[in-house]
């Protein structure tokens, strides 16, 4: 009697053996929509935060962090940002957070791109569906427009990384094509980047307080090896360090800022405390990009007017009937957007690119430099394509003259950030 009891108990322990096995698969692949290689992807991932001086040039303007978190879920990429920028008249405060959630397979799930600072705020959110489409919310200065936009399988950059490097193509290509998302505007672009291969660093890991010199300096250094990352295209500014968790550790930026891992007490605190002194880094000398020829993304509806695309083909037509000409076209939708939206030169410049795409007509937000008085000045206005780029002047329902601007960023949402670091690099208008 006493074997066929063990029987029993053993048989019953079997079972809930296999029973508690067979619950745990289906809820790592069942119960979440995750198939079990999305898990093994998922797994590599390294949570981190890390630190960042944000250099314009040599000059310290701010800092920033980037913070990578993994949950039952998927993944959580956290970046902040806060900025002086000074290519205006007046020096801007910006704060700038990303916050992108990924699925256990590194997919893009959601995103939240703020910016807050000495402009009205500014919002984007977009939560992906079927078929690489997205549905994209934008907040700004109280004014709220919805679109579906097709983002595709992009990513912004520090969630990129992460998956590049989950991937083991830093270690296995040397080459790979970025599928990056402009996350303020909800645009996916390509950039092909070249590795380098491998080189060793030590950034800084920790910092001490001395007295004497009243700041934070470095205390101790790390040891990390790191793959360099470059864009193939002479015209881009895009230049990354990054360790093997993909996790950057210096950065050129398209919009011409330098990231530099650091310690948080000298990335933060010695910044807001005014203890701040030139920085040189080798390699991360930015340039004035050139404009490229129209893409689609140039044509494609804007997330940036607030109204129905309907509405703003009927307007459109509207506005340019009689209009003989593609220069006569460009300066009624010039004229139909000052009147729409009065006194809000970005807001006007937004409306005009939309305005002009509904009509089939490439057309992007530039941001560059002004020339006035012998200096360069930050500016954003609209372009579109009429046997070249054309710039447009809505205030004045005209075509800019050929010189007195220099376009610097390029499809961007005229946001001071997008583009006045790069203000700086330009010699004077009469050098």
């Amino acid at each position: 009697m006493k074997p066929r009891k063990l029987h029993v108990a053993g048989a019953l322990v079997l079972a809930a053996w296999v029973a508690s096995l067979g619950w745990l698969v289906r809820r790592e692949y069942f119960t979440t929509g995750r198939a079990p290689g999305e898990h093994a992807l998922y797994a590599l991932v390294s949570p981190e935060t890390h630190f960042f001086r944000v250099l314009q040039g040599s000059q310290p303007i701010g800092f920033a962090s980037v913070s990578v978190d993994t949950s039952a879920t998927g993944v959580r990429v956290s970046e902040r940002y806060h900025l002086t920028l000074s290519a205006s008249a007046e020096p801007r405060n910006v704060r700038y957070t990303l916050d992108t959630e990924l699925s256990p397979s590194l997919a893009l799930r959601h995103w939240v791109a703020t910016l807050r600072g000495d402009a009205p705020p500014y919002q984007v959110s977009g939560t992906m569906g079927d078929s690489g489409l997205a549905a994209v919310v934008l907040t700004e200065d109280s004014v709220t427009h919805r679109a579906r936009m097709r983002v595709g399988n992009s990513l912004p950059l520090a969630p990129w990384l992460v998956r590049l490097a989950a991937t083991r193509r830093l270690q296995q290509s040397p080459e790979v094509t970025a599928q990056l998302l402009d996350p303020l505007t909800a645009t996916p672009t390509r950039e092909s980047l070249r590795l380098s291969g491998q080189f060793v660093t030590n950034p800084v890991d920790s910092a001490e307080y001395v007295g004497a010199a009243d700041r934070w300096v470095p205390a101790r250094h790390d040891t990390v090896t790191g793959w360099m990352l470059q864009a193939d295209r002479a015209e881009s500014n895009l230049r990354l360090w990054v360790d093997g968790n993909g996790h950057m550790l210096r950065a050129l930026l398209p919009n011409g800022l330098v990231l530099e891992r650091t310690a948080f007490e000298i990335a933060q605190l010695n910044f807001l405390d005014g203890k701040i002194e030139p920085v040189r880094l080798r390699g991360f000398e930015a340039i004035a990009p050139a404009s490229p020829v129209p893409s689609d993304a140039d044509i494609w509806p804007t997330l940036l007017a607030a109204a129905p695309d309907s509405l703003i083909r009927t307007d459109a037509f509207a506005a340019t009937e009689g209009a003989l000409s593609r220069a006569d076209t460009l300066r009624l939708l010039a004229r139909s957007a000052a009147r729409d939206v009065p006194g809000r030169d970005w807001l006007q410049s937004r409306r005009f690119v939309a305005m002009a795409r509904s009509l089939g007509i490439p057309a992007r937000l530039t941001g560059g430099a002004l020339a006035h008085d012998g200096t360069w000045t930050a500016g954003c206005w609209p372009e579109a394509w009429d046997e070249g780029w054309r710039a447009i002047d809505t205030r004045a329902g005209d075509l800019r003259p050929e010189s007195g601007q220099r376009g610097l960023a390029f499809g961007i949402a005229c946001l001071p950030m997008e583009y006045e670091p790069l203000v700086n690099l330009l010699p004077g208008p009469q050098s």
